[in-house]
Parts: structure tokens; C-alpha cells; sequence
């Protein structure tokens, strides 16, 4: 199998450029240096901030309302608690002595002036966090009461807002949203100092209500995987996030630690099946049988154990086995070539087939899985053209600014930030306002799931929705995602969960 990943030897001269030579600290002072796979061309937005391109930097710097702990629950964060008023209201308390980055206290004041800015036109289309989050109002009770409504019931608004990070909005108004991208104010316990080009530069938050070990951060943006081993690996970086499972011999050889994440995440492929946002001809994928062919063309188990290395599990639906609304008894796919061939000359295409798949080359788990697809496709008449794309293509096209231009896109399913087998919908279905899949027959269904307040009928409903997608084969699900990430060993008490980092806890040692 062929793998889509730079070479070593350029790795090496990649990582010399971005970084130079290690920086020297100051004396005593502890810097953490990090080598990030790619920033989200928004940088420090908030309202930005979904994929872990954007999360993990800048959950350094931001709070959200709630944490999402990894049994499930929902932790306070700049809320200490809440209630649900009624099927549209919510009353949040806001914790006291906060203060943002330029000193101003985070008040309740604060929080009505983040959602403003979300439903506002300025933040428009562009703010993802107001489009999932569906608010339509706030209003202070006091100065630690916040009363917020919603355009449609959401019975785990708590679960969402964990993607609701606080800004201070007044300083985002005096310096403009260009401004803010670079020089994001939050209540993070570090504070940026510089964001140039690729590099993010960060000190301690004194003052923050969790405030750093770690003196000084640095990010930087290495996209090739074996960069940032290498960064890693020669000291130029002591964290590199999101290797491949091949590194994880390497970097034991040489002492470092590695870390093995279970994320909520599904690594999967999804049919456009709105013919109007792609450039190209889906009426083959527009059959059922077409879809469920490339499913069963597919050896899931095969990629898990000898490209993965067994660290997880193949997918059959739109969570993983850890997120709420699992359905235990939805199986992958099975690898059946012989069923794929015959469905493909029911549906007219016995004598093969060709389709187009776009991904981003961030990831192996993009880049290695989309080959072993094209391969596995190929054994059965269909021949699958890769092309990569840059982040801001894709960012573009799930927004509704840029068209498609394949049959189908390498991506994940999400259960960021919820935890909920039902998060994913919010993108993968007919609702999503840069929707590239509709199928309207279950859209009523997967619409009063999400509105559901009574937990009994929302099962009822959230299993019909798992169940529909799975047979009608309206995303391919491949695996679960581990995330893989390389320590120094100097590196102490390091933790990823639900995209964000425990960035306050992180130690150095020596």
C-alpha cells in the first residue's frame, strides 16, 4: 500500500527551517514548545474554532462555559452551573473573580455581549460556534445570571457549550475582528504574545482562575508527519501532535513517550449527495446501492489491524463506542467483495466506475486511509481519484462558499463537542446551512431527536436515525480515532479529551 506522506530526509530540512536551532529559555524559566499539524487560517477566533486545527492551540487561551469530562458528564467551566427554564431557556450562573487576559473581569455583561456577536451579521455565516449552538438571545438576571434562549429546544445545551468560549467583547470590538484573530484576548492561562505566519508565541496568565506550570508556550505549524518527529526528536519541540502508529517504535527507541488517545471521533468518508454543491457528476452515488457496494468493497478490520496496530476499533455508525447513543448492536459493514460487485451491476456499473474522493494531506489518517480505499475499490471495478486539498478549501466548501469538486470527501464524524452520538447530524444532514448530504425522509426524525426533552423518546428516535444511516450507506464509517501524540520526557501530566488539553496542569521536569 502505498502511504501519502512526505519523506524523511525532507521531514528533517522542513523542521530545521521552521524551527532553527532550540531555543535557549531563560534561566529557571520553563518553556513548552509544541509542533502543531496545521493552524486554522482564523487562528485566534473563537467563533472559529471547531476542528482540532483550531481547539487545541486555542483552548490555551480560552474557557468555554462547560468542560465535557470522559465519563460523559458535563464539568462547570465559566459557568458553575445551570438549568434548563423550559424547552427554549437556560439559566446559567456565572463563576465569580474571572478576569481576562487586559485585567477586565469576565462578568455576566460579558457573556450577553459574546452572544450578541454570534448571532449578529457580522459574525454571519462565518461563526460556526452560533450556527451549532442555535441561540437567539441573552439576558442578565445579575451579575453572575445569565438567561439564554434558543431559535429551536436543544435538551443538551450544557453538552454544547462546551464549544462556547468566552471572549472579551469589548476588546474584539475596539480592535476588529482582523485584530483579534492575532491578538485573541480570553481567560486561558496563557496569554498570546505574538501570532506571525505559522508560529504562536504565549506567556503565563498570572492571574488566570487556572493558571499555568509552564512559563512561556510556543506552537508551531509543521503539516508533514515526519516533521514533527523529527522536531521532536532532535529537541527542537517537546510535544508533537498527531503522528501515525509507525512512529510509535521510533519514538520508544529513542526514549520519548507517546500518547494514545480513544477520541469520540469517526474516520469516515461522505457522499455529496446535494447534486447543485458539487462540480461533478454524483448520480452514481445518488443510488443506494452504489454507496452500499463501496461499504462492503471495504476491508475495515484489515486497515485497523495491520495499519493501525490494533490500537482501535473498525465503525459502523456516527459515534464512537464511548459517546452517548451508541447503539451496541449497528456493526461495521463486513468485507464482502462478491456482494459489492453484485450490487454494482444491479445499479448499472458492472463494468466499473470511476469517482473522485477530496481530503486534506494534514493527517496519516486521511492520507494513509483514502489509499487503502482506493485500493480496496479498485479489486472491485472502481477506480477512486485522490486529490488533496488545503484546509481553507475545505473550510470553504463545508461553509457553502466553494462547491465540491468529488463524489465524496475523507473527513471525520464528530461528536465534538457533545459526546453524543446525535452531534454529528448537526453537520451530516439536510439542517447543516453548508449541507453537502440531505436525505429528507429522516430529516423530521433526527429534528425531534434534537428537541426532545423526555430521554426515553430521544433514544426511540436517536436509534432510528443511527439504524437509517448505517443501511442507506450515507457515510462511509471506517474506524474509530486514536490520536497519537509524542512527549519529551521531560513532559509531566499531559492530557487530551474532548479536543481540549489540560494546558494548566502541563509540568516540565529538568
Amino acid at each position: 500500500m502505498k502511504k501519502l506522506i512526505a519523506s524523511a530526509g525532507a521531514a528533517v530540512i522542513a523542521a530545521t527551517v521552521a524551527f532553527g536551532a532550540a531555543p535557549v529559555a531563560q534561566a529557571q524559566e520553563k518553556v513548552l514548545r509544541v509542533a502543531h499539524f496545521g493552524f486554522n487560517p482564523q487562528k485566534g477566533r473563537f467563533e472559529m474554532a471547531f476542528g482540532a486545527q483550531s481547539t487545541l492551540p486555542l483552548m490555551a487561551f480560552a474557557d468555554s462555559m462547560t468542560f465535557l469530562n470522559k465519563d460523559g458528564s458535563v464539568d462547570p467551566g465559566l459557568a458553575t452551573s445551570w438549568e434548563a427554564k423550559d424547552q427554549s431557556t437556560w439559566v446559567f450562573k456565572i463563576r465569580e473573580g474571572v478576569k481576562f487576559h487586559n485585567g477586565a473581569p469576565m462578568t455576566a455583561d460579558q457573556v450577553v455581549k459574546n452572544v450578541e456577536f454570534l448571532i449578529s451579521d457580522e459574525a454571519g455565516k462565518t461563526s460556526i460556534s452560533s450556527r451549532f449552538l442555535g441561540l437567539a438571545s441573552a439576558k442578565k438576571i445579575d451579575e453572575r445570571t445569565v438567561e439564554i434562549t434558543t431559535t429551536t429546544p436543544n435538551p443538551i445545551l450544557d453538552r454544547w457549550f462546551a464549544l462556547f468560549r468566552i471572549m472579551d467583547a469589548d476588546y474584539q470590538k475596539d480592535v476588529g475582528i482582523e485584530g483579534f484573530t492575532i491578538k485573541p484576548i480570553g481567560t486561558g492561562p496563557f496569554k498570546v504574545t505574538s501570532w506571525s505566519g505559522e508560529t504562536m508565541e504565549a506567556e503565563k496568565f498570572a492571574d488566570a482562575w487556572r493558571p499555568a506550570k509552564i512559563d512561556r508556550l510556543r506552537i508551531d505549524s509543521l503539516t508533514e508527519v515526519a516533521a514533527r518527529v523529527s522536531a521532536l526528536q532532535s529537541g527542537q519541540v517537546d510535544i508533537a501532535w498527531v503522528l501515525s502508529p509507525d512512529d510509535i517504535p521510533r519514538l520508544d527507541a529513542s526514549g520519548h513517550k507517546v500518547n494514545i488517545t480513544q477520541i469520540f471521533d469517526v474516520v469516515s468518508f461522505k457522499f455529496n449527495t446535494i447534486p447543485e454543491r458539487t462540480t461533478a457528476d454524483n448520480t452514481p452515488i445518488l443510488d443506494r446501492r452504489v454507496r452500499r457496494a463501496i461499504n462492503f468493497a471495504i476491508n475495515r478490520d484489515q486497515y485497523v489491524k495491520e495499519v493501525l496496530g490494533g490500537l482501535t476499533v473498525a465503525a459502523g455508525q456516527s459515534g464512537a463506542s464511548t459517546v452517548a447513543g451508541h447503539q451496541k448492536d449497528i456493526k461495521p459493514y463486513p468485507y464482502d467483495p462478491a456482494q459489492a460487485k453484485k450490487l454494482l451491476a444491479e445499479a448499472g456499473f458492472g463494468g466499473g466506475l470511476n469517482l473522485i474522493m477530496e481530503l486534506i494531506p494534514t493527517s496519516t489518517d486521511y492520507t494513509n486511509t483514502s489509499q487503502f480505499i482506493a485500493d480496496n475499490l479498485r479489486q472491485v471495478g472502481i477506480n477512486l481519484e485522490l486529490r488533496q486539498i488545503a484546509l481553507a478549501d475545505l473550510l470553504g466548501k463545508l461553509r457553502g462558499q466553494k462547491p465540491w469538486d468529488g463524489h465524496m470527501w475523507m473527513g471525520l464524524v464528530e461528536s465534538f463537542p457533545t459526546g453524543d452520538v446525535m452531534r454529528p447530524f448537526a453537520t451530516d444532514s439536510c439542517s447543516f446551512f453548508g449541507a453537502f448530504i440531505c436525505d429528507k425522509s429522516i430529516q423530521p426524525t433526527i429534528d425531534a431527536a434534537n428537541s426532545e426533552f423526555d430521554k426515553s423518546k430521544r433514544a426511540e428516535l436517536v436509534r432510528k436515525v443511527v439504524q437509517h444511516y448505517h443501511d442507506e450507506a450515507l457515510i462511509s464509517y471506517m474506524y474509530e480515532r486514536s490520536v497519537i501524540d509524542g512527549l519529551s520526557p521531560k513532559v509531566k501530566n499531559y492530557k487530551l479529551f474532548n479536543r481540549a488539553i489540560n494546558w494548566h496542569e502541563i509540568d516540565l521536569e529538568g
